[in-house]
């Protein structure tokens, strides 16, 4: 059941994924904001649900999953030197 749950979450990221960055062109510490949350609130549950299910590994995979949705969003600040 867990197992299903997260395959469902990474069809729903897989697909909404052009939408996002297609908002982000337009408001982009909005859509930063609001996926950071998302994710992070995917994965409080999703691994919660996951050690309830006794399927507690599973939370390393939702490790390694919220850290590559997470990297892309982080500032990235231009340094120019002269």
């Amino acid at each position: 059941m867990a197992a299903a749950g997260s395959g469902a979450d990474i069809e729903v990221w897989q697909r909404s994924s052009a939408l996002i960055w297609q908002l982000a062109t337009v408001e982009g510490e909005t859509v930063r904001r609001a996926v950071a949350i998302s994710v992070l609130m995917w994965f409080g549950v999703d691994s919660v649900f996951s050690i309830i299910a006794g399927a507690p590994m599973n939370v390393l995979g939702n490790i390694a999953f919220a850290a590559a949705l997470l990297w892309p969003l982080r500032p990235i600040y231009n340094v120019q030197t002269a």
